[in-house]
């Protein structure tokens, strides 16, 4: 499989999802949700304090091989788990 073909499956799996995504919740709810938000945190400063453990991660719902994987809500649930599995 070429690079361009994985990538259009790609992209075609996001599009697929959006298209989910917008029967589910409407744009304009999004956009309130966006607009009701807190700022952004300053990720670099977050990395920097000393005697934490600094951690970046990424969800994924899928694998490369198109391996689905246990759905996760609300990753920030698992967060206690994940601090507990790492040595001090």
């Amino acid at each position: 499989m070429s690079v361009a073909t994985v990538l259009q499956d790609i992209i075609e799996g996001v599009r697929e999802d959006l298209e989910a995504r917008k029967s589910v919740l409407p744009l304009s709810e999004v956009k309130a949700a966006a607009q009701a938000a807190p700022d952004a945190r300053n990720a670099w400063h977050a990395l920097q304090q000393p005697g934490q453990l600094h951690v970046i991660s990424e969800v994924k719902r899928s694998s490369p091989s198109k391996v689905r994987l246990p759905r996760l809500r609300t990753p920030q649930r698992s967060l206690p788990s994940m601090k507990q599995a790492v040595p001090p």
